[in-house]
C-alpha cells in the first residue's frame, strides 16, 4: 500500500505532459467528475441498477457521463490499442494470448505518452471475479514506464450510491479509498 498525501498526488498531476491538460485541475477535481458521473449513474439509470442489468451496460453509461464531463478527452470502454511513437498495437495488459483491456479509458488517442488521464475498472458489487487482476491492470495502467494514465479508479458498484466503492490508484500503486459524499 502507497502512502501517498493528496498534496503530493495534486503535484505528480500538475507535473504532467499532458498537452492540453487543465494544469487548474486537481486531484480533488478529477475525483469530483468521477463523483459526478456516478451520482448520475445511480440518479438517471436507477432502473438499469434496480433491473440487475450486466456490467456493460453500466460501465457505457458511466463512460457516456464521464464524457460529458469531459468534453475535451475520448471516453472509450474496452479500447483495445496502444499507440508507441508511430507503432499502434494491442494495449495488452498481460501475457494471455488474447490480452485483457479496462473498462473505461479518458485519454487523447495519441502517439504521445502523457496524454492519458484516467483509467477505469468496474465491478458489480457481488462480482468477484478477477478482481485482484483488475486491480493489477489499474497498477499497470498507471504507472509512468509504459501507459502513465493519472489516476486509475476500481469502482465497485453498489446497490445504492452510497454503498459503491471506489479504490484510486496513481503512479502504479493503490493510493486510497474514495468515501461516496451522501448529500
Amino acid at each position: 500500500m502507497s502512502c501517498f498525501s493528496s498534496a503530493y498526488l495534486n503535484i505528480i498531476i500538475q507535473k504532467s505532459t499532458l498537452k492540453d491538460y487543465n494544469k487548474s485541475m486537481t486531484t480533488d477535481d478529477l475525483i469530483g467528475f468521477v463523483q459526478t458521473a456516478i451520482k448520475q449513474l445511480y440518479i438517471k439509470d436507477k432502473d438499469l441498477i434496480t433491473r440487475d442489468l450486466c456490467e456493460r451496460c453500466l460501465v457505457h453509461r458511466l463512460a457516456f457521463y464521464l464524457q460529458l464531463l469531459l468534453p475535451d478527452f475520448y471516453v472509450d470502454c474496452e479500447f483495445n490499442k496502444s499507440f508507441i511513437g508511430e507503432r499502434t498495437g494491442s494495449k495488452k495488459l498481460s501475457n494471455t494470448i488474447n490480452g485483457n483491456y479496462v473498462d473505461i479509458l479518458v485519454h487523447k488517442r495519441s502517439n504521445n505518452l502523457g496524454e492519458n488521464l484516467l483509467c477505469f475498472e468496474i465491478k458489480k458489487g457481488k462480482n468477484y471475479t478477477d478482481r485482484d487482476k483488475d486491480r493489477k491492470n489499474l497498477e499497470i495502467l498507471t504507472s509512468s514506464d509504459r501507459f502513465a494514465y493519472v489516476l486509475g479508479f476500481y469502482v465497485i458498484l453498489g446497490r445504492a450510491y452510497e454503498r459503491t466503492k471506489l479504490e484510486l490508484y496513481s503512479n502504479g500503486n493503490f493510493f486510497k479509498e474514495i468515501q461516496l459524499a451522501t448529500r
